[in-house]
């Protein structure tokens, strides 16, 4: 499988970007390894490489990649739970029900 890792083209910064294993990226993200290395292959995640095969991933990028697929919740999308109101008259009738019944004293 070969890897094409996406390098930042930005100025340099005053110190490095942390970083973080496909381990714990897939940790953050609930997902497995092989997804993280498919989401650096297509450009949704910022890696390097570390030798041959170990892949580091900046976690401004697993951020930013949270914050594209977040979706926000509107009050179409949630829409109010509405509760019927209980009458006394409908309470009494229903616990008169449960002591004939013989589950109340």
């Amino acid at each position: 499988m070969t890897l094409r890792v996406v390098t930042p083209v930005e100025p340099p910064l005053d110190r490095p970007r942390d970083s973080a294993s496909v381990q714990v990226v897939a940790k953050i993200l609930g997902c497995d390894d092989s997804e993280v290395r498919r989401l650096v292959v297509n450009g949704s995640l910022e890696g390097f490489t570390l030798g041959k095969r170990a892949i580091r991933i900046f976690l401004d990028s697993v951020s930013a990649y949270q914050v594209r697929q977040s979706r926000p919740v509107t009050a179409a999308a949630a829409p109010a739970i509405q509760r019927r109101a209980v009458t006394h008259a409908a309470h009494e009738a229903a616990t008169r029900r449960l002591r004939e019944a013989g589950f109340l004293d």
